[in-house]
């Protein structure tokens, strides 16, 4: 009698020591935790132009090419897109975006940069808190970026001292038959707009305006093509001064 209700029994013991053996490898071998996703690289599509006009030194196709390594030199008017190597960092991943946060000081100025990730573009936003330079700021917002993750637009925009004035802004989009456009707008003395188009072929065209007696004019153009020849013209205010070609 014993013995059939140990055997009915024993399927029941064999369950129980199953379970205590999972649950006890489930304790020793815990869900490895994974480190957070590292934030997104700063990229957009560069204005490339035919070899042949590299490698020319006709002096207009020099100035083109000089105003559009200035359009993308973002560097040199002082953004930036990545914290320093010695920031703090929190992140944190919803559903609809994940946002990075830096935090780091150099020497009284301390830095916040906030970098986000949501469904088709990436963001960047700085600020600036402390003195610096016998200036003081009050968590002022340095600079933004906006990029779709496709590179087919975005924007950055660089403000004056402690205000929300633009001081730079460029703006890029790609326009039909892959026909990409960055426009550059520096509002610092000297006033100056840059429009560059590349088209898929690596040809393309450059205008660039200055600023006198209170309105733009076109300073400067350069039209070229896929061969790498191409024209140009120089304007005054009023009027054409010369035009060429290479």
């Amino acid at each position: 009698m014993c013995y059939h209700k140990l055997m009915k029994l024993f399927p029941i013991f064999l369950l129980i020591v199953f379970i205590g053996l999972r649950c006890s490898s489930d304790d020793n071998n815990p869900i490895s935790s994974t480190d957070p996703p590292a934030h997104p690289a700063f990229q957009f599509n560069k204005i490339t132009v035919p070899d042949q006009m590299i490698q020319t030194s006709d002096p207009h196709v020099v100035q083109a090419l000089d105003y559009i390594a200035h359009c993308q030199n973002f560097n040199s008017r002082g953004c930036f897109f990545d914290p320093s190597p010695n920031a703090q960092k929190d992140v944190n991943t919803t559903n609809e975006s994940t946002k990075w946060q830096y935090r780091w000081r150099h020497g009284t100025l301390d830095f916040e940069m906030e970098i986000r990730s949501q469904r088709d573009r990436y963001t960047w936003t700085i600020y600036l808190d402390g003195e610096d330079g016998g200036v003081t700021y009050n968590n002022w917002k340095f600079m933004e970026a906006v990029q779709l993750k496709d590179q087919s637009s975005g924007h950055i925009y660089r403000y004056k001292t402690n205000t929300q004035e633009m001081r730079f802004e460029w703006t890029w989009n790609t326009m039909t038959n892959n026909a990409y456009r960055l426009n550059q707008r520096n509002f610092d003395e000297p006033l100056t707009v840059d429009q560059i188009t590349s088209n898929a072929d690596q040809s393309g065209e450059i205008y660039h305006y200055e600023r006198a007696n209170g309105a733009f004019y076109l300073a400067f153009k350069a039209i070229w093509h896929s061969d790498g020849s191409g024209s140009w013209w120089t304007y005054d205010e009023t009027a054409m001064i010369d035009s060429g070609s290479w």
